[in-house]
């Protein structure tokens, strides 16, 4: 798998197009409504989402967890997966 970069970069390129990922078995859809929160998709079902924090570093949550902590700082696509998959 190849690892992006997070950020408001990363975050403003899946506002505009969804990005797909494949993650072991699974084949995720990262899919933002607006530049500052990406939702992460395994068919319909939300798994987490990746939210803004600065130019190089978004925040990472499971679903189940969103509004219950605060999202995990990360820097890579492959930690915030990391985070959200458990």
């Amino acid at each position: 798998m190849t690892s992006y970069a997070l950020g408001k970069a990363f975050l403003d390129r899946v506002a505009k197009e969804p990005l797909y990922i494949q993650r072991n078995a699974r084949l995720l859809c990262l899919r933002g409504n607006h530049a500052t929160n990406v939702a992460v998709l395994d068919g319909d079902e939300v798994l987490g989402y990746i939210t803004d924090y600065s130019e190089n570093e978004s925040g990472a949550v499971a679903a189940n967890l969103n509004g219950h902590v605060l999202p995990e700082i990360c820097t890579t696509l492959d930690e915030a997966l990391n985070v959200i998959l458990g």
